[in-house]
């Protein structure tokens, strides 16, 4: 049996809702700029690369995904409108469509269908207490899998392998 990596990015702080500008169109902050850039600086000293990136087509996420780009490891990447807001079973349903010749994988999305899919791949009782505390924005969660094809990806089977909060909790 093989192994294969997914690692759950939440995006990062975005412009409140109800500022005349649709769900799907809103930008980053400031400090969400910031937050995006901080996850690029740890895939950069981490050494951290991904052989497919699947991310919302939506702004936030767009702009999440930028600052990344020159530390991925990858030009593969699916920008998809169907990843936009979705819950966890589709996100599940998602991640078991993947290339098998992809291993590690980016999946760049929103809460709270990250926060839930996050909670429900690892064992009951052993999320890490941010991703219990609702999955901060720019969060960077990565499991592995005991599994040799996409197909068999399923809810408990995962093992946090790491968390990281730009905001400086992890």
């Amino acid at each position: 049996m093989g192994s294969k990596i997914i690692y759950l990015l939440r995006h990062a702080e975005a412009s409140p809702k109800n500022t005349g500008i649709s769900d799907y169109d809103r930008s980053l902050t400031p400090h969400g700029e910031d937050q995006a850039q901080n996850v690029a600086n740890y895939l950069r000293d981490k050494i951290l690369t991904f052989d497919f990136v699947m991310c919302s087509s939506a702004l936030r996420t767009q702009e999440t995904l930028e600052p990344l780009r020159p530390y991925l490891g990858t030009e593969d990447i699916d920008l998809n409108p169907h990843y936009y807001n979705i819950e966890e079973e589709k996100v599940l349903d998602f991640l078991r469509l993947a290339s098998e010749d992809a291993k590690r994988i980016l999946y760049i999305g929103h809460n709270p269908g990250i926060a839930f899919a996050a909670l429900r791949f690892v064992p009951q009782g052993q999320p890490h207490p941010y991703i219990q505390q609702g999955f901060p924005t720019a969060g960077l969660a990565g499991f592995s899998f005991e599994i040799s094809s996409w197909h068999d990806l399923n809810w408990g089977k995962g093992q946090l392998i790491e968390f990281y909060n730009p905001d400086g909790k992890s």
